[in-house]
């Protein structure tokens, strides 16, 4: 099963708007991970996953500022069982 989540054409403006709300969505969604989690490892591993998030988005929006053009984003969710 496949769900095209982001798929077209975006000016750079919806184009940061949009990666920014998915990325903040996927903090949020380890964050309330962390708080359900008691080792001390499984935490560490996703304060590091959030870090690595907020740098790429980071890397992300200068990329999409850098220019005015717009900008084309693709998304997929593939579920594989």
């Amino acid at each position: 099963m496949e769900l095209k989540l982001i798929d077209g054409e975006y000016t750079p403006g919806e184009a940061l708007a949009l990666v920014t709300s998915l990325v903040h969505v996927k903090i949020k969604a380890i964050e309330n991970q962390i708080n359900t989690f008691a080792d001390e490892s499984d935490i560490k591993s996703k304060e590091s996953k959030i870090k690595q998030l907020q740098a790429a988005l980071h890397e992300i929006r200068d990329e999409i500022m850098r220019s005015n053009s717009p900008v084309v984003l693709s998304g997929l969710i593939r579920i594989i069982r």
